[in-house]
């Protein structure tokens, strides 16, 4: 139907494209604590009271 062929098929099979995924995955969430969980605990985080 869109021209792909058995041998092209048969490397959508292969789990090559996960190693990478997974690196994807953790660079995400690292990423999303750093640049979104860091600034909403530094801005909406209550200060100790010493008193």
């Amino acid at each position: 139907f869109y021209g792909i062929t058995a041998q092209q098929c048969q490397n959508l099979a292969n789990l090559s494209g996960c190693e990478s995924l997974l690196f994807v995955t953790i660079g995400n969430i690292i990423g999303g604590m750093v640049f979104v969980g860091l600034p909403f605990y530094f801005a909406y985080a209550r200060k100790k009271n010493n008193e």
